[in-house]
C-alpha cells in the first residue's frame, strides 16, 4: 500500500533528517575530540572574559583621561605657565589651584592635579603640598611626558603597604615658547573595582597587572603585589590578547590576558576547568550511541524523502525568480505536477504571472498618464504664476502708495508660497517615480550659502531674527556636490525653522565628521531657538504628507512634502536625517552627506560671498549691463509684458515673436544678439525653431535661453539636447535674468 504524506508531514520528517545526520556526523567527531573541544571553549571563554573587562577598563581610562586634555586645553591655564618657582599665593596661582582643586572634586578618580613646568616644579596643584617647593623633574613620567606631545599614560606608582597605585596621565603644554606639564594621578583601585566585581564569577577571578608581574588591583586587597605568572609572563607582556594553560602553582588553570591600549597594565582573568572534565567521559559514550542510531534511521528517511522535495522546490524557486524579473513568458512553463501544496503553489504561481502581467500593462498606462497630467499641470499653472509674480514685481518697482506696496508684497509672497508648494509636489513625483538624479559638480561650498541668505532675508528681517552661517575650518573649500539640491535641503529646512521661530535666531553649521583620504562624510545642523517639536511628533515627522498636530502648525503653510523631501535627497547622497528636539526651546535638525573633496588648485577664483541685491531696483542701478538686441519667443500676452518691461528697465532693446516660424522668419531678415525662447507655442514650438536658427549659419553661435513653464525631471536636457544654450523655468525669476544678461552682454563685447 503506497503511503501518501503531504508537505507539511514531508518537510518535518525532512528537516529532522537533516538535523540527525549533522548530529550523528558531530556527535563522532565530538567523541574523539571532546577533550580539545573543552580545552578551545575554556580559553575561547577566558580570552573573552578578559577582553570584555579590558575594554570596560580600557573605556574608563580613557575617559578619565580625556579631562587632562580638557583641562590643557584651559586658556587661563596656559597663559599662566611661567609663573614663579617658588610658592607664592598669588591671585592667578590661587584661582587655578581653586579649578584644579573643583576638578579633582567633581571627578574622583584622581588622587590629584597639577600644573608642573619645564624644571620640574610644581607651579600650581594640591592645597597640601602649598607650604613646600616640590620638584618631579626625576621622575620617568616627568621626563618621557616632556618628550611628546601626546598625552600620556605611565606606569603604575604602587605603595602596597597602603595599598595605594596610581596611574600618572600627563600632557604637555606650550604657549610662547614656554612649556609645561598638567598632570594627574588617577587612583587605579577606585577607577576598575566596579569593573572586577561585574565581571567576576565564583569560577572566575580577575586582576589588573602590571608589566612587573604584580597585581595593582583585585577584588581582595591581600592579592596586591603578588605575582601570579612565571614563565608565561613574557607571552602575556608581547600580545595583544589571548589565553594560556597553567600558572604559578596550579597547571590545572586557564588564564586570559588583555592589554589595556597605551598603558603597560594588563587584564588578567583565571578560571578552574576542572568542573568540565567531569563530563567527558560520559559525554564521549553518549554522542557516540547517539550518533550511530541517528544515522541509522534517519538517513534512510531523508534518501526516500528529501529529493524529490528539493528538486520541485528548486524549481518553484527558478519560476519565482522569473516572476520577480519582470519575465512575461513564464505564464504554462512550470513543470511541477503534484497534488500537494507544492502542486497548489505552482498552480497559484501561474495564476499570479497573469495577474502580475496585467497589473504591469496598468501601472505602465497609469505612470504614463501621471507624467502627462503633472506635466500639463506644471505647464498650464505655471504660465499664470508667471504673470502674477512678474506682475507684482513690475508694479514694486514704481514706487507704489505704501498700501499698496503691502498688498503686492502680499500677493508676491502668496505666489512664491505657492510655487514652492507646486515645486514639492512636482519634486515628490520624481521621487516616487525614482526620476531624481543628483548632478554632482566641483563647487566652493562658502558658494552654497549667500543665495540662501538671500532668499530669507525678508522674512528674517520681518521677524528681527539672528541668520548666521557657521563652517568649521577644517571642512575642505572645495567639494564635490550636487549644489542645487544641497541648498535645496538647507532651503527647506532653514523655512521649517522661519514658520516656527518668532524671536531668537537660526543659525547654519557645517562640520566634518569623518574623512578617509578623498571621501568625507559631511554633517550639516539647522539650529533654531522656535517652539520646538513635542516628543510623540518626531518619529513621524519625515514622512510625506506629515505635519506637526497642533494648534500653532495649523497657521503655517505648507504641504507637509518639504522634510519628507529632504529625506530622500539626503539619502540619495548616502546621508541621513534627524532631529534632536525639546518643546518650548527650539530644535536642530541634522544631515549627513557622503561627498568627496574636489582640486582647490584647479578652482577658479574663489566667490567673493556676494550675490544680487533682492530689491531689483537697487540691483539696476548698481549692475552695469552692455545694450543688447533681443528677440523674445513668446505666445503669452502677459507673458511678454512681463519680459519686455524687465528687458527695457535693463536698457536693453527687444523684438518679439508671437510663436516658432515668426521667429525664424524675424531672424532670418534681422540681427539678434540673444534669444529668449518659449517652447509650447502655436504653428511652431522652440524646439523646432531652434533646430532652423542653428542650421543658418549666423545662429551657430547666438545664445539661444529657453524661457518656459516646463519644469519636470528631463526637461532641461531635452532643451538642451535641442540646441538651446541654457534653461530657466517660469515663473520668471528676475534675479536669474539679470545674471544671464550680465553674462552674456560682458561675453559679447
Amino acid at each position: 500500500m503506497k503511503i501518501k504524506l503531504d508537505i507539511r508531514s514531508r518537510l518535518p520528517l525532512t528537516i529532522l533528517a537533516s538535523l540527525a545526520i549533522l548530529l550523528g556526523i558531530s556527535s563522532l567527531f565530538a567523541y574523539y575530540k571532546v577533550d580539545d573541544i573543552i580545552n578551545d571553549l575554556k580559553h575561547q571563554y577566558m580570552e573573552e572574559i578578559a577582553s570584555t573587562t579590558g575594554d570596560s577598563v580600557n573605556s574608563q581610562i580613557y575617559n578619565a583621561s580625556n579631562l587632562i586634555l580638557l583641562t590643557a586645553n584651559l586658556t587661563s591655564l596656559a597663559d599662566h605657565i611661567d609663573l614663579p618657582e617658588k610658592w607664592a599665593a598669588t591671585e592667578e596661582r590661587m584661582g587655578i589651584e581653586r579649578y584644579l582643586e573643583h576638578i579633582k572634586r567633581a571627578h574622583g578618580y584622581y588622587d590629584s592635579l597639577r600644573l608642573i613646568n619645564s624644571d620640574g616644579y610644581v607651579l600650581a596643584g594640591d592645597r597640601r603640598i602649598r607650604s613646600e617647593t616640590i620638584n618631579v623633574a626625576q621622575e620617568p613620567w616627568f621626563k618621557f611626558a616632556m618628550q611628546t606631545d601626546m598625552l600620556i599614560i605611565s606606569d603604575p606608582i604602587i605603595d602596597f603597604t597602603k595599598d595605594t597605585i596610581l596611574l600618572p596621565v600627563t600632557l604637555k603644554i606650550v604657549h610662547d615658547a614656554q612649556s609645561a606639564l598638567v598632570s594627574g594621578m588617577l587612583r587605579i583601585n577606585r577607577l576598575v573595582q566596579t569593573i572586577l566585581i561585574g565581571n567576576s564569577t565564583p569560577d572566575v577571578s580577575i586582576y589588573l597587572m602590571n608589566s612587573g608581574g604584580e597585581i595593582v588591583s583585585a577584588l581582595n586587597s591581600n592579592a596586591l603585589g603578588k605575582k601570579i605568572l612565571g614563565d608565561e609572563l613574557s607571552t602575556v607582556l608581547t600580545a595583544a590578547a589571548g589565553s594560556l594553560d597553567g600558572l604559578v602553582g596550579n597547571d590545572g588553570d586557564v588564564i586570559g590576558f588583555y592589554h589595556i591600549a597605551q598603558t603597560e597594565l594588563y587584564v588578567i582573568a583565571v578560571g578552574n576547568r576542572q568542573y568540565l572534565e567531569t563530563y567527558a567521559k560520559d559525554l564521549h559514550y553518549l554522542l557516540m550511541g547517539m550518533g550511530f542510531l541517528i544515522l541509522i534511521v534517519m538517513g534512510i528517511i531523508v534518501v526516500l524523502l528529501i529529493f524529490p522535495v528539493v528538486r520541485d522546490i528548486q524549481i518553484l524557486s527558478s519560476h519565482s525568480e522569473k516572476i520577480a524579473r519582470g519575465d512575461r513568458d513564464v505564464v504554462g512553463q512550470l513543470s511541477v505536477q503534484r497534488d500537494d501544496e507544492l502542486g497548489l503553489l505552482a498552480s497559484n504561481l501561474d495564476n499570479m504571472a497573469v495577474e502580475l502581467n496585467t497589473m504591469a500593462e496598468n501601472a505602465e498606462f497609469a505612470t504614463k498618464t501621471k507624467s502627462d497630467f503633472l506635466a500639463k499641470m506644471s505647464h498650464e499653472i505655471r504660465t499664470p504664476m508667471n504673470g502674477i509674480i512678474g506682475m507684482a514685481s513690475l508694479a514694486l518697482m514704481d514706487n507704489p502708495e505704501p498700501a499698496q506696496a503691502h498688498y503686492l508684497y502680499r500677493i508676491e509672497s502668496a505666489a512664491n508660497n505657492l510655487l514652492g508648494i507646486i515645486n514639492d509636489i512636482l519634486d515628490f513625483s520624481k521621487i516616487e517615480a525614482n526620476k531624481l538624479d543628483l548632478k554632482i559638480d566641483e563647487t566652493y561650498i562658502a558658494e552654497l550659502f549667500p543665495p540662501l541668505q538671500d532668499l530669507l532675508a525678508s522674512r528674517i528681517n520681518e521677524k528681527k531674527l539672528i541668520f548666521d552661517v557657521i563652517i568649521d575650518e577644517n571642512v575642505p573649500e572645495v567639494i564635490f556636490v550636487d549644489s542645487v539640491r544641497m541648498s535645496q535641503i538647507c532651503l527647506n529646512l532653514c523655512n521649517n525653522a522661519l514658520k516656527f521661530t518668532e524671536k531668537g535666531s537660526i543659525s547654519i553649521k557645517v562640520s566634518l565628521k569623518e574623512r578617509v583620504g578623498d571621501d568625507i562624510t559631511l554633517l550639516v545642523a539647522v539650529e533654531d531657538t522656535g517652539i520646538g517639536i513635542p516628543e510623540n511628533a518626531q518619529a513621524t515627522l519625515f514622512e510625506s504628507f506629515s505635519q506637526v498636530d497642533d494648534a500653532y502648525s495649523r497657521k503655517v503653510e505648507g504641504t507637509g512634502l518639504g522634510l519628507s523631501i529632504c529625506k530622500s535627497l539626503v539619502e540619495l547622497m548616502g546621508g541621513n536625517i534627524w532631529v534632536e528636539s525639546v518643546y518650548g526651546k527650539g530644535s536642530v535638525f541634522y544631515f549627513t552627506s557622503q561627498l568627496q573633496v574636489g582640486n582647490l588648485q584647479g578652482m577658479k577664483k574663489k566667490p567673493t560671498q556676494q550675490t544680487l541685491c533682492s530689491d531689483l531696483k537697487t540691483t539696476l542701478k548698481e549692475i552695469k549691463i552692455k545694450p543688447l538686441h533681443i528677440l523674445l519667443v513668446e505666445d503669452n500676452i502677459i507673458n511678454q509684458e512681463i519680459a519686455c518691461a524687465i528687458f527695457k528697465k535693463t536698457g536693453m532693446r527687444v523684438s518679439v515673436a508671437q510663436n516658432g516660424q515668426e521667429a525664424v522668419n524675424m531672424w532670418n531678415d534681422s540681427a539678434f544678439d540673444i534669444i529668449f525662447m518659449d517652447i509650447q507655442m502655436p504653428i511652431m514650438d522652440g524646439y523646432t525653431a531652434t533646430a532652423h536658427i542653428r542650421q543658418t549659419e549666423k545662429g551657430c553661435d547666438v545664445p539661444i535661453i529657453a524661457m518656459t513653464a516646463n519644469a519636470l525631471s528631463g526637461d532641461r536636457e531635452k532643451s538642451l539636447d535641442a540646441g538651446m544654450t541654457e534653461h530657466i523655468t517660469k515663473p520668471i525669476n528676475i534675479q536669474e535674468i539679470l545674471r544671464i544678461l550680465t553674462f552674456w552682454s560682458q561675453k559679447l563685447k
